[in-house]
């Protein structure tokens, strides 16, 4: 055997040991693997991705990437590989959900890189595909308590800030008026004290849920802390309207509460601030509101 033959003989040995390694780390890998073609079918996956998914290895050959990733995902991914195609990337990292063999959604990490041949052609993506759902939850759950009362669920006050914003944009935009309104529960301290906290925090939650049954969906209640809470309503035709919202908010607060066998009967002091008339701004009208609500208080004779 020649010098050329030997040469040609180890390579070719050495070729095939290097399949085998990457055969090896690609089957047995933790993580979800998979090799798809340039028009995104699957042309190979590992164990562990066909768990993550649950379909078969045979069934994954006759799928399309569009059969587990939503339109909008899709489009992503492809917008992202674009920059693969042209050389500006040479990997990838980015987010999507797939749907899994059942209806199942989870979110995953998906890592892609283009594999060209020998003169630069494109020839297949290999993916990475690690499970991140149970993160994303947690993500979630952390976001919502950033954002909402632990006690009633509502928004607390930096979300409702954020609402009324929204809600003020959208006013100017369609020349429409926009009641900020302070709710202050009256004398609400004394269940406290006769009850306890506990019973105090029950009897809230049925006030937040009055509060939500009484508005439109496109309202926005939230409580700020204590007995306090804060409503804007959208696109409210004149000051009868407001008015009358008003009264059916206080009608339902004052439905008497039934706690460890007593009967309460909980009232409010109202404080309201209307755009454009009080206010352009977020501050200004919550300023207004807050201070229109102790003028009502102080009508009744209520300590703050």
């Amino acid at each position: 055997m020649n010098a050329c033959t030997t040469d040609c003989a180890e390579a070719i040995e050495g070729l095939k040991e290097s399949e085998e390694r990457f055969r090896l780390v690609f089957d047995y890998a933790p993580i979800g693997m998979a090799i798809t073609g340039l028009k995104g079918h699957f042309m190979r996956v590992n164990q562990a991705m066909c768990s993550l998914v649950g379909y078969g290895a045979e069934e994954f050959t006759t799928l399309q990437l569009s059969h587990i990733v939503s339109d909008d995902d899709r489009n992503k991914i492809l917008t992202a590989v674009e920059k693969l195609l042209s050389g500006e990337e040479q990997q990838l990292v980015l987010e999507s959900r797939f749907f899994c063999n059942g209806g199942a959604i989870i979110h995953v990490m998906l890592h892609i890189a283009l594999v060209r041949g020998a003169h630069g052609q494109p020839l297949y993506y290999i993916g990475q595909i690690v499970d991140i759902t149970e993160r994303k939850r947690y993500e979630e759950a952390i976001k919502h308590m950033a954002y909402h009362d632990s006690l009633t669920g509502m928004p607390n006050r930096m979300l409702f800030r954020d609402r009324l914003t929204m809600a003020l944009n959208q006013a100017r935009a369609n020349q429409q008026m926009l009641a900020v309104i302070f709710l202050d529960l009256d004398r609400f301290k004394e269940i406290n004290d006769t009850l306890g906290h506990y019973i105090g925090d029950k009897a809230l939650k049925v006030i937040a849920q009055r509060l939500e049954s009484a508005l439109r969906k496109s309202d926005v209640v939230a409580r700020l802390g204590g007995d306090e809470f804060t409503l804007v309503l959208h696109g409210v035709p004149d000051q009868d309207s407001i008015d009358r919202v008003i009264d059916k908010i206080v009608s339902a607060i004052e439905v008497p509460l039934l706690l460890e066998g007593r009967e309460f009967i909980v009232s409010a002091s109202v404080g309201v601030a209307i755009y454009p008339q009080d206010g352009s701004d977020v501050d200004t009208l919550l300023q207004v509101a807050d201070k229109n609500m102790y003028f009502d208080k102080e009508r009744k004779g209520i300590e703050r």
